[in-house]
């Protein structure tokens, strides 16, 4: 049919003819779906539809497209309706009827009696796909989508909004229970997001985010073994996913509780973290940190140092650990980087129980005193 059709209108307008097709096609499967699909089939129904319609202008159409492939073209298109609905596979049909109106009020428009029809048609179809791809509030992964970026920008008001709404539009839908999760986390309601992420869980277990978000809430809740079997878990559902080897790794390597805390066994997680996501500064400070605590001071600082050379890197999680390395190290500038820590938490996590953590262990491994609360005055040392 391909042949056909560049013969029949030439190469540009083939091209055309394909690229709009693709566009259409995909962007209203998007808009109903929430996903565009895998193939060439919406292209397909439209280069049929073309032709189907187009047969009184071009001729040469009239053999190929003839009455076994009219129905096998319109048998194939209700088999994909009735496979969709019984569950057997999960079809592009929007794709489908898109390409082939698409294709069809084209091939009515190359036919005098119909052409100002049809350019309207085409026209209206063209745009509707378009505006689908910005705008679609009836499609529940739209409204997710809205809901991450509001996440992202640090909304987390209008992000809840947006994801309890793509729940209901669809109540299945485990990524939007996941999102509303991970962002009751951010906000400190850490009871709201372990109801939300074990619902993504039971509606998806092999959604790995789930699981990693859920370890993250049951660290804060200090729940360290629990955090431990969910970043576990979450490796097995997806074993090229970074965090779930950096959450383990920084559970082992930090958790204050003596039968869960086991910095030798943090190593090897928070390198296959790095190996698989060197561009994070995040894993890099795990990194770090599991080599300080199983005495690898040198390797540490190492790896810390990478972390603070990212993007985003560099803040009191790398600088205690730093100024613990570079002591053990006999460098003489550990208590700059002790003082940029302090200053830092102070600024910005002055009630973060995991750095005041880290700064009693600084100031142990130091030898100061307790540190003041305000980082302007002078803390005292032995």
């Amino acid at each position: 049919l391909g042949a056909a059709l560049e013969r029949a209108i030439g190469s540009v307008r083939s091209l055309a003819f394909f690229v709009g097709a693709a566009l259409v096609s995909s962007a209203l499967q998007l808009a109903v779906s929430g996903e565009t699909g895998i193939g060439l089939s919406g292209v397909g129904y439209a280069l049929f539809g073309f032709m189907w319609k187009a047969r009184p202008r071009f001729p040469s159409f009239r053999p190929l497209v003839n009455r076994p492939v009219i129905t096998l073209f319109l048998g194939w298109l209700v088999f994909c309706l009735v496979v969709s609905h019984v569950g057997v596979m999960n079809v592009a049909n929007t794709a489908h009827f898109a390409g082939l109106v698409f294709g069809v009020l084209l091939g009515s428009a190359m036919l005098p009696r119909w052409r100002r029809a049809a350019i309207v048609g085409a026209t209206v179809f063209c745009v509707a796909g378009t505006v689908t791809v910005f705008w679609a509030p009836w499609s529940p992964m739209w409204t997710c989508a809205n809901a991450w970026r509001a996440q992202e920008e640090g909304d987390h008001d209008r992000a809840i909004a947006g994801f309890t709404r793509a729940i209901e539009l669809d109540s299945a839908f485990y990524m939007a229970w996941g999102g509303r999760g991970q962002t009751e986390r951010l906000m400190g309601d850490y009871d709201a997001a372990l109801a939300d992420l074990t619902k993504a869980i039971e509606l998806e277990p092999a959604y790995a985010f789930s699981y990693l978000e859920r370890g993250w809430v049951k660290h804060l809740r200090k729940d360290y073994a629990g955090a431990i079997a969910d970043f576990v878990q979450a490796r097995e559902v997806d074993p090229d996913y970074a965090w779930p080897y950096g959450g383990l790794a920084w559970v082992r390597a930090t958790a204050p509780d003596p039968e869960v805390r086991d910095p030798a066994r943090a190593v090897e997680p928070a390198r296959k973290a790095v190996d698989l996501a060197p561009e994070e500064a995040n894993l890099w400070t795990t990194l770090g940190v599991a080599l300080y605590s199983s005495g690898q001071h040198a390797a540490a600082l190492e790896a810390l140092e990478t972390a603070m050379d990212l993007p985003d890197g560099g803040d009191a999680y790398d600088w205690f650990f730093v100024a613990m390395a570079r002591h053990r190290l006999g460098k003489d500038d550990a208590r700059e980087w002790y003082d940029k820590a302090v200053a830092w938490a102070y600024e910005h996590e002055p009630d973060d129980e995991e750095l005041q953590r880290f700064r009693a262990e600084a100031e142990d491994v130091l030898r100061l005193r307790s540190g003041p609360e305000h980082p302007g005055e002078a803390a005292g040392g032995d």
